[in-house]
């Protein structure tokens, strides 16, 4: 049986109906589509300010670490020199100490003399004590005879008198002290 127009129209409109069914849901599906596009994009630029945010947090700790690493190492390092001063001016008190008491064992007239001693000829131990403290000083001793001995006494000054806070004799003595001083020996007036 041949068609007639009117199957045929029934058909067309059918299929246009179909037709345009197909076209919203493309649309639909187009608008979906354009949806999650802006989405993503969306994500993407979220994406990108997170990892510009990263990198800046990440610069900023580099720095920051790097900054107390100076920090630290300036510090460790003003220990050091402040520790080695320290155990340096020890070291040289230590040594005066022992100079001292070898000098005046050995009879050095003037112990400001020990400036003048090469200290390149001590040896020292591990504690840094002088070991040949007392043979340096007859070595010394030797070379520089005029350095050890008597200190010169011929100064013209008188020699300085006592001061005690008490008068020197009882004609310097106030009425008040001497009767303290007679109650003291035990005399009575």
């Amino acid at each position: 049986m041949e068609p007639t127009i009117e199957s045929l129209q029934a058909e067309l409109a059918a299929v246009k109906d179909q037709l345009k069914t197909v076209n919203d849901e493309a649309k639909g599906h187009r608008l979906n589509s354009n949806n999650f596009r802006s989405q993503v994009e969306d994500l993407r630029k979220q994406l990108e300010a997170k990892d510009v945010e990263r990198d800046t947090l990440q610069k900023k700790l580099t720095e920051d670490a790097e900054k107390q690493r100076l920090d630290l190492t300036a510090r460790a390092t003003a220990a050091e020199t402040a520790a080695k001063d320290i155990r340096t001016k020890a070291q040289e008190r230590v040594v005066a100490s022992d100079l001292k008491q070898a000098a005046a064992q050995a009879g050095i007239a003037d112990p400001d003399f020990l400036k003048l001693l090469d200290h390149g000829t001590l040896k020292f131990n591990d504690d840094g004590d002088v070991t040949n403290a007392a043979e340096a000083m007859a070595a010394w001793k030797t070379a520089k005879p005029h350095l050890f001995g008597q200190v010169s006494t011929s100064s013209t000054a008188p020699a300085p008198k006592p001061d005690n806070g008490k008068p020197a004799n009882v004609n310097d003595m106030n009425a008040d002290q001497i009767r303290g001083f007679e109650r003291q020996m035990g005399i009575t007036v």
